[in-house]
C-alpha cells in the first residue's frame, strides 16, 4: 500500500510538472498567435504576404490545439 502512495505522488509531481511546461508553451504560442494577427491586421495590403501568414497563422492554432490536449491528458 505504501508503495503505491511514493508511486502516485511521483507521478501526480511529474504531471504537475508537465503541466506547468505545457502551460508555459501555451501562453507562448497565445501570444505569438497574438503578434502574428497583428502583422495581419498591419499588411491587410499584401496579398502574397498575408497568405503566408495564413498559414503561419493555421499552423500554430495546430500546435495550440496539440500542447492543450497534452495539458489535458496532465490534469
Amino acid at each position: 500500500m505504501n508503495h503505491n502512495s511514493k508511486t502516485d505522488n511521483k507521478l501526480r509531481k511529474l504531471n504537475t510538472k508537465k503541466s506547468d511546461i505545457l502551460e508555459n508553451e501555451i501562453e507562448t504560442i497565445e501570444v505569438a498567435l497574438k503578434a502574428l494577427e497583428q502583422e495581419i491586421n498591419n499588411n491587410n495590403y499584401n496579398p502574397t504576404y498575408l497568405q503566408e501568414l495564413f498559414l503561419k497563422k493555421e499552423s500554430m492554432e495546430k500546435e495550440l490545439d496539440f500542447a492543450y490536449d497534452k495539458w489535458e491528458n496532465c490534469q
